[in-house]
């Protein structure tokens, strides 16, 4: 109970300012406003997202203003809840107590956990609830908990499901089926199994199916493209990004654009120790531990191959599962003559775990409300820590100064539209549709203040080509916050 509340008090803490308001997490409370307005949309953000969220957090946005806070309270207590199945997964997988606390305690305080969890988007909501609920039920008709058929049902829509919310959450479910191929057939491919199990997850998957269908059917096949060549060295960039995803120091880089203190490789370091032990004490890996090495390998492979660019939140679930490889290197050590050098390598990656979140993420944030930098993440994909950065100090300085038009591009358009909520001080148009040009009102040009290179779109910090095409040329107010480039019309 004192780890979930510690836990509890990880995901809560400043959870509507650090970090700022993200515009994907803005998109999904517009999308929420729109539905408590009446609106019914049927398609997600990307093409291989769902709109699930919307529709689960519109009910407690609006009794909360609308606010970030609120939206990532709904993915705190999704992903707590998720960490309860995960548990009660490990009590069924796990045989010593000793192992199955040093797991939760390890997932819990992970990096992955608690910065995905505080990023409240459909995958980062709601792919681990839907997986872990998946896992729960296939493991409790596995050992004959009644009623079998039903349990495989609903473990296939709970994969269907997270299909549907996040077409990458098909990885694992993929990766399990080959697991169970190698591992255990006897089990897993007989007839009542399968069946159950496949009309579970069609019926889970059906709001997939009917967008590609009836709506939009390129949308779920555009992350699919791409040249062979970048896939490939995305494949081979892929341990790097893993373990920096792991271990934080991607994550942390990603948000606060720095590093205050550097970040050992520690995940990686505590992996080779253990298993180096296991050798050392006659125990070399077994086929359990080789089950959940592929159930995190697979996945990323299939998402690398398969996915969009190569990103940290494409490798949510291979990342969380990571802990659990940990402990399951480490539990046979956990009693003997190692009983003391496991333990402490898990206590350290724990202290690790924890001190990193405190020092590059939490105060790193907190003191600077973001940097501007520019992050690789792997061959194809380079994140902006731009994106970060809280813009409620910069919507109130726009409505105290009478701006009444903002252009801009939609990474700030659309957190300031939260901002503007029940006002509606401002016009806001993205520069990405090419909007008018700056006349008739007092209007703004609002852009980071930095260089800010998009796929197929970049802004420089000069804007001189933009400006010109928008009634410019504008003067630069240097009052505004310093993390944007403000240029106001006379």
């Amino acid at each position: 109970m004192l780890a979930l509340a510690l836990v509890a008090l990880a995901l809560f803490a400043w959870n509507g300012s650090v970090p700022g308001l993200h515009a994907d997490e803005a998109w999904t409370i517009l999308m929420a406003h729109a539905i408590a307005g009446g609106d019914r949309p049927g398609i997600g953000m990307s093409g291989y997202s769902g709109i699930l969220l919307p529709y689960l957090a519109a009910p407690v946005l609006a009794a909360s203003q609308w606010s970030a806070a609120a939206l990532r309270g709904v993915a705190a207590v999704c992903n707590l809840a998720a960490l309860g199945l995960g548990f009660a997964v490990l009590r069924r997988t796990e045989n010593t107590p000793a192992a199955r606390a040093w797991a939760v305690l390890l997932l819990a305080s992970s990096p992955t956990f608690i910065v995905q969890s505080r990023f409240a988007v459909e995958g980062n909501a709601l792919t681990p609830l839907l997986s872990a609920a998946a896992l729960w039920l296939l493991l409790t008709a596995a050992n004959g908990q009644p009623p079998r058929v039903a349990r495989l049902a609903l473990a296939g829509a709970c994969f269907g499901l997270a299909g549907y919310n996040d077409a990458t959450s098909l990885a694992l479910p993929v990766a399990l089926a080959v697991v169970a191929v190698i591992f255990d057939r006897a089990t897993w491919l007989r007839r009542r199994t399968v069946v159950p199990l496949a009309a579970g997850f069609l019926v889970g998957f059906a709001p997939r199916i009917a967008t590609m269908l009836v709506s939009a059917p390129a949308l779920f096949f555009a992350p699919l493209t791409g040249r062979p060549g970048s896939r490939a060295a995305d494949l081979l960039h892929l341990p790097w990004t893993f373990f920096r995803a792991v271990d934080g120091s991607l994550l942390y880089r990603q948000i606060t654009g720095t590093l205050e203190v550097p970040v050992l490789p520690y995940a990686l370091l505590a992996l080779a120790a253990l298993v180096l032990l296991r050798y050392r004490a006659g125990r070399p890996l077994a086929s359990r531990d080789a089950a959940i090495a592929l159930l995190i390998a697979l996945p990323a492979f299939e998402i690398t191959l398969l996915g969009p660019a190569l990103g940290s939140h494409l490798l949510l679930l291979p990342a969380l599962l990571f802990p659990i490889l940990l402990v399951r290197v480490a539990a046979p050590l956990l009693a003997g003559p190692d009983a003391r050098a496991a333990p402490a390598i898990l206590a350290a990656t724990l202290v690790f775990n924890v001190g990193y979140l405190a020092v590059d993420y939490f105060d790193a944030f907190r003191a600077s409300g973001g940097n501007l930098a520019e992050v690789r993440v792997s061959t194809r994909r380079v994140e902006l820590s731009h994106d970060w950065v809280d813009t409620q100090l910069l919507y109130r300085q726009l409505v105290d100064r009478g701006i009444q038009d903002v252009i801009c591009e939609r990474f700030i358009g659309w957190p300031l539209a939260v901002h503007d909520i029940g006002h509606s001080r401002l016009r806001i148009f993205l520069l990405e549709l090419e909007p008018p040009a700056l006349r008739g009102r007092r209007a703004a040009l609002v852009a980071y203040a930095a260089p800010t290179p998009r796929e197929g779109f970049t802004l420089d910090v000069t804007y001189e080509e933009q400006i010109g095409a928008h009634g410019g040329p504008l003067p630069r107010d240097r009052s505004f916050d310093p993390h944007f480039a403000v240029f106001v019309s006379r």
